[in-house]
């Protein structure tokens, strides 16, 4: 039987003891998680979006469902103005397919019936049946109803047929669509009611892959649950163990109780799944801080890249060859702008300032690239401190480090020469600024330094505190940054703030230690 689908044709598990994990098991800015489990190997792989941030699509393994690490990424698309979107990720006859999403928003040149805009995109995924005939769904565009359409596809030619409604969902809003079989019953998994408070995920079966489908008379089968700290919970996947076991991620935001302080934005978290006897749907357990399910034995997960969660020390960029592979750039980055270990100061990495600053022209489009360089914020109370070799010289040059979670939605310190200017020496000031709230703080200096230092930390939940040569010189809300889909990161910039100027900073060292992660 060719599925890719997972297949299930498995009793119904008892829970046993639980797996040492807590959610978000990964924590920071992982929303929409498509995971497999590869048997061959007993590799579990999960994906998640990364709309605008590159590269896009990071893959990420684990052994136990405990300890994953980035092994890479998807990297090779198109530029946009609202990028990749839903990746699927599925394996079939020992090779590994990534569907995504490449989204254009209002502002895509070829206007309102652009396909790639995002309001007529469809989010897809592929299954299959006992024939051969490999089908994919999609959400279809909210100009057509968001509901779950289906058609098939041709691996050779990637030829499709054309799209048939297959399911409008229990509130006629389904989307991020997965169908798995269990004899007799091909399951068709959705997410429902936006990524807001009203998310949540929802289910029906069918004994034909087109349907008619049944709905779960339980609908929704995971959704938020009053009180926890975990909310928005919904676009989920489905995927069994070596033992069979079936779990389930999901995305979540850690804004219980209403909290406007969540700037890791949407996370990914675990729940265990369950097929007791003479039920017709699955169970899934609510989402909590403590993952319960069956146990697993504890692995060290695969490949050579960070681990989720670990700590960034790079006192040095000497050896460095390329970029880790968990920095990002917002969108499409010129590679020029970034040289490691450059021959007037080695060790270091040399940044070039783009004309454009983090907002971009007005805050969603940019065009050209922007020069900056970010980790996902994955801890609740951090420190990331780093020490550029920098002096501006000319009238708008400005580095420093952000909190940033898209051009519309971020906090910028840096040093800055004002445009103004007539001379960088006396007047160069340093500014915080919110793009949320368009609110700038300058403060003088006393006088510049050669090699400065910027720190950027979380003392609580609710403010960031940023700091030059060790001093804090502002704080500002971390609700300036919780809202929207991406999750906040945690990085440096360089600009000239619309001039061409091409005064370099160069990087000495990038400092990120996570001090506490809450969980309830």
């Amino acid at each position: 039987m060719v599925l890719f689908a997972l297949l299930a044709n498995l009793a119904s598990l008892a829970l046993v003891n639980a797996v040492s994990t807590t959610n978000p098991i990964l924590p920071g800015f992982h929303p929409d998680p498509s995971c497999i489990f590869e048997p061959n190997e007993e590799v579990f792989f999960c994906a998640t979006s990364t709309f605008n941030a590159f590269p896009g699509i990071p893959i990420l393994a684990s052994k136990d469902l405990v300890s994953w690490r980035q092994i890479g990424n998807q990297r090779k698309y198109s530029d946009s103005t609202s990028g990749i979107w839903a990746p699927a990720l599925r394996v079939h006859d020992g090779v590994y397919y990534l569907f995504t999403t490449l989204v254009l928003n209002r502002a895509s040149p070829n206007g309102e019936n652009d396909p790639a805009r995002y309001d007529n995109a469809t989010i897809l995924l592929l299954s299959g049946t006992e024939d051969g005939t490999l089908y994919m769904q999609g959400g279809t565009n909210p100009k057509k109803g968001n509901h779950v359409d289906w058609f098939t596809l041709d691996l050779d030619t990637m030829e499709t047929t054309e799209q048939t409604l297959l399911w409008a969902g229990i509130d006629r809003a389904a989307e991020g669509p997965h169908i798995y079989y269990r004899e007799p019953y091909y399951y068709l998994l959705c997410a429902e009611g936006g990524t807001g408070a009203t998310h949540k995920v929802t289910m029906a079966r069918s004994e034909n892959i087109t349907g008619p489908w049944e709905a779960a008379p339980a609908n929704p089968l995971l959704t938020s649950t009053s009180g926890s700290l975990f909310q928005t919970v919904g676009h989920a996947d489905l995927f069994q163990d070596s033992q069979g076991n079936w779990w389930s991620s999901a995305l979540s935001t850690r804004s219980g109780n209403g909290t406007a302080y969540h700037p890791m934005g949407r996370e990914t978290v675990l729940t265990s799944v369950s097929w007791p006897d003479g039920q017709d749907f699955p169970t899934f357990e609510p989402i909590g801080s403590t993952v319960g399910g069956p146990d697993l034995p504890k692995k060290r997960a695969p490949g050579k890249g960070p681990l989720v969660g670990d700590n960034d020390t790079y006192t040095t960029f000497d050896g460095c060859s390329t970029l880790p592979i968990h920095f990002l750039h917002w969108r499409l980055p010129d590679t020029s702008a970034y040289i490691l270990n450059p021959e007037e100061k080695p060790r270091t990495l040399k940044l070039s300032p783009s004309s454009l600053n983090l907002t971009g022209l007005d805050g969603e489009t940019a065009t050209s690239p922007q020069t900056f360089l970010g980790r996902r914020q994955a801890h609740t109370l951090f420190e990331f401190t780093v020490q550029f070799d920098y002096v501006p010289v000319n009238p708008g040059d400005e580095v420093g480090v952000t909190v940033f979670t898209s051009q519309a939605r971020h906090i910028a310190f840096g040093l800055r020469c004002p445009t103004t200017a007539t001379s960088c020496a006396s007047e160069s000031t340093l500014h915080i600024y919110s793009s949320t709230s368009k609110t700038d703080v300058v403060v003088g200096l006393p006088s510049l330094v050669d090699s400065p230092t910027f720190t950027i930390s979380c003392p609580n939940v609710t403010n960031y505190n940023f700091a030059h040569e060790g001093k804090v010189i502002g704080t500002a809300l971390a609700s300036e940054v919780s809202a929207g889909f991406d999750g906040a990161m945690v990085g440096v910039f360089a600009t000239s703030n619309g001039a061409n100027n091409t005064t370099p900073a160069y990087l000495k060292s990038w400092v990120y230690k996570g001090l506490f992660q809450q969980t309830s």
